[in-house]
């Protein structure tokens, strides 16, 4: 990465916005001092385990847990029966209200959203392998797994549906009633007649259809959760491995019925999130609910193979798109119709990812009209969530697959057709036909950035010259648009009476390493020294409100909160030290971690000095003894960040194999906070992108069973697949926000994708090969040219 700031590790004097600062919370993660959830334990502890369900869809005739309940070691079974008789809602529940468009949403509705019951543990039907149906708490984690294999269930199998398609038969059985031929939802945006209109008035149309793979997020920890409830208070307190300690909060007490601030949610150390853990699940809720019912700790952890059947997973799309352009390259209209696999049940945030595809379907292009129609379908599979991106990386993979096709319709280079059609500059705040506003940006630079650093004229050189020897490299462009931030954050501020300052956010770190940026941010506003501040975070009960970690939103909302904070206390500051220096407030500067009187500079006092006067008695009137600030920042804007990222691979037209072998991507995130986190966030979404492209599919059977259950199954990239990737950036930053920051942790899962399915297209023109679904696998490229050569 092309910084030339020298990187800092363990800073001891104050630090700066924009400083390369290792992260500060690094030496416990890599020396295994980090404690994670399942490092904790309680006095009394119980363990539990879950039967979960051998078929996708079938009729449950009896559960006998009779043998189970004799286990020397099994403390209790449960049922769904026992769930009904404890009069909780036993429902794992969805904020519908989020995931209905409201009335200023440009999502226009043609069969509204039906979300199904989900139940905690399943009772008559299970409709998913991997759906829980009892539930064992055990004296230790091995005797509760042991009693599982003694509980009896009977089942009458039914035929079920896997995958889009078998969903959408008119012969499909029905999954949900209420959910006629098994829709969920059935929404549009854009205007259709002006799309009709411009594609019988322009000079070419390419159209596509194309197959998104479902993928399973797997973070190195899974998820885990440890409840202890106190009959004689009432309480419950849980630890578990979460992207939003608050959210959470609210989750168990609307599903226990248990009064908010008595439920207290904490988050440890947590291995890696990706957006699977901000869902709401049964495993936890269940959790909960045993320690309720036996007020004792209890703990629950997914194994590996129980992740990959119970966690939400990603993308799972099925799209039919087209593009329309004149013969010079100016695009006139888009249109897609996206089916989107839901699962068997409307997960936690699952329409949101919809909202985040339909609104994106411009990308960074004018085009005049556009139009997409999303139909979410139940299919008996484990329910589909916003996965690392979240619908993004879905409008990027059509837009840029589309424009690809164009610039091949036309015999125009790709990176001509983009300039052409690209939002200018001095045109924003730009509002696209599907009614997203982009905010600002320079796209032509970053587009000029990335292929100056990649040599993009060297390699098309280098292109002809490998194609004489019989070698073939292609070269993939993906220029993509993201939405990230808005809502609320909290934070808070405490000075201590010595000066060091302790922050409290709202927002959970799970691996982004949020601590060292925040740390920079405060220690540039207070002059406070690096070390002398503590960040605390993942906590419900540190601060009155907080909302969590995904969308890429964590900087510019939280970072806004703690910037607002560090403001009022510099105000808070001015006044004391005008106090101690008999002076007007007016009259008080404050630089260098020093207040000083402006008309007499060697006036002065100290932040320490004016910290530990907020604790005494010689205070100015109306100021507060104390020195504490809580600042609940709302903003409703979003921030558009954007970039351009190129893909160079070398097909071997033999075997089929790909190899990437040069990455480079320029992305505008506004304003930096940390260089390093930057490189590492978008590093790190670059890798699993291209995990999406080349290796990851979640495979489903027809009878509903997954077939990629292991690690040994589902392919992940390794370190031997990745070339060093290459990142730079340009800044522009965004006015939506108080920082200009416009968030890092999914750009790099929103270009690789189609920058690399661009680039296999690219080496394979010659063969006739224009389209192969992800995952680009070895065999999938070998046919594809053995059929275009064939014919």
């Amino acid at each position: 990465m092309s910084h030339t700031a020298e990187t800092v590790t363990n800073p001891t004097d104050v630090v700066d916005v924009g400083d390369r600062i290792v992260r500060r919370e690094d030496g416990g993660l890599v020396t295994g001092k980090a404690q994670y959830t399942d490092d904790y334990s309680a006095p009394g502890m119980l363990y539990a385990a879950i039967l979960r369900s051998q078929y996708a869809y079938a009729k449950i005739s009896s559960v006998d847990t009779s043998l189970a309940e004799a286990h020397e070691d099994v403390v209790a079974v449960y049922t769904a029966q026992d769930v009904e008789a404890s009069g909780v809602l036993g429902e794992v529940l969805s904020p519908v209200g989020l995931l209905n468009p409201g009335p200023d949403s440009p999502v226009s509705i043609r069969t509204e959203l039906f979300k199904p019951f989900r139940p905690m543990l399943a009772k008559d039907i299970v409709r998913y392998t991997g759906e829980g149906i009892a539930v064992v708490v055990a004296t230790d984690r091995y005797s509760a797994y042991d009693a599982l294999d003694l509980i009896d269930v009977k089942y009458e199998s039914l035929k079920g549906v896997t995958g889009i398609s078998a969903s959408t038969d008119t012969n499909a059985p029905q999954l949900h009633e209420g959910a006629p031929g098994n829709i969920s939802y059935d929404w549009e945006n854009g205007n259709k007649k002006d799309v009709e209109v411009a594609f019988s008035n322009s000079d070419h149309v390419v159209e596509l259809d194309l197959v998104l793979p479902r993928l399973i997020p797997n973070a190195i920890e899974p998820r885990v959760a440890l409840a202890d409830y106190s009959p004689s208070s009432g309480k419950l307190s849980i630890k578990l491995s979460s992207q939003g300690a608050f959210g959470h909060r609210n989750y168990f007490s609307k599903s226990l019925g248990i009064p908010l601030h008595k439920v207290h949610v904490t988050v440890p150390a947590v291995g890696g999130g990706f957006g699977s853990k901000s869902k709401f699940y049964a495993g936890e809720l269940l959790c909960a609910w045993c320690s309720v019912q036996l007020g004792l700790p209890v703990k629950w952890q997914n194994t590996r193979s129980e992740a990959h059947i119970t966690d939400a997973q990603g993308r799972s799309h099925a799209t039919k798109a087209k593009i329309a352009f004149n013969k010079d390259g100016t695009f006139t209209a888009l249109e897609a119709h996206t089916y989107l696999d839901i699962g068997a049940y409307v997960s936690t945030k699952a329409p949101l990812q919809t909202g985040g595809y339909g609104v994106l379907l411009s990308g960074l292009y004018k085009i005049p009209a556009v139009f997409v129609r999303m139909t979410g379908v139940f299919t008996n599979s484990a329910p589909v969530d916003a996965y690392r991106g979240a619908g993004r990386p879905e409008a990027a993979f059509v837009v840029e697959r589309l424009v690809y096709l164009a610039a091949k319709k036309l015999g125009m280079d790709p990176v001509e057709i983009r300039r052409k059609n690209f939002v200018p500059k001095d045109e924003f705040p730009y509002k696209t036909p599907i009614i997203a506003e982009y905010d600002c940006g320079d796209y032509e630079a970053a587009l000029d950035l990335a292929l100056k650093t990649i040599d993009y004229e060297g390699l098309r050189k280098e292109q002809i010259s490998l194609r004489n020897e019989g070698r073939y490299i292609g070269i993939g462009l993906c220029s993509f648009i993201e939405r990230s931030g808005g809502g609320t954050e909290t934070a808070k501020l405490r000075i201590h009476p010595t000066g060091a300052i302790t922050a409290y956010v709202g927002s959970a770190d799970c691996g982004q390493g949020h601590q060292t940026p925040f740390t920079q941010l405060i220690s540039q506003g207070t002059g406070v020294q690096f070390k002398d501040i503590e960040i605390v975070a993942g906590d419900s009960e540190i601060l009155p409100s907080g909302t969590g970690s995904f969308g890429s939103r964590t900087g510019s909302m939280a970072g806004s909160a703690l910037l607002r904070c560090t403001e009022q206390v510099v105000e808070k500051g001015e006044k004391i030290a005008a106090h101690i220096l008999d002076t007007t407030t007016s009259n008080i500067s404050f630089e260098n971690s020093t207040f000083h009187a402006t008309d007499s500079p060697d006036d002065s006092v100290t932040f320490a000095e004016v910290a530990a006067a907020a604790y005494g008695n010689n205070l100015p009137d109306g100021v507060e003894s104390g020195f504490e600030i809580t600042t609940v920042y709302e903003n409703n804007k979003k921030a558009w960040p954007y970039g351009t990222h190129i893909a160079v691979v070398e097909v071997d037209v033999e075997t089929g194999e790909v190899k990437l072998k040069r990455y480079v991507g320029v992305d505008d995130v506004g304003t930096i906070l940390n260089p390093m986190i930057v490189e590492g966030q978008i590093v790190g979404g670059i890798v699993q992108g291209i995990g999406q492209a080349l290796f990851e599919q979640a495979v489903y059977d027809n009878s509903g069973n997954l077939v990629s259950g292991t690690l040994q199954d589902y392919a992940m990239p390794r370190a031997m697949h990745l070339p060093d990737i290459e990142t730079d950036h340009i800044v522009t930053p965004t006015p939506s926000n108080l920082l200009g920051t416009k968030g890092a942790g999914e750009s790099g899962t929103i270009g690789s994708p189609a920058s690399i399915a661009n680039a296999v297209s690219d080496a394979l023109e010659s063969f006739g090969v224009s389209h192969i679904d992800l995952p680009i696998t070895d065999e999938k490229v070998w046919q594809s040219i053995s059929e275009a050569t064939s014919s």
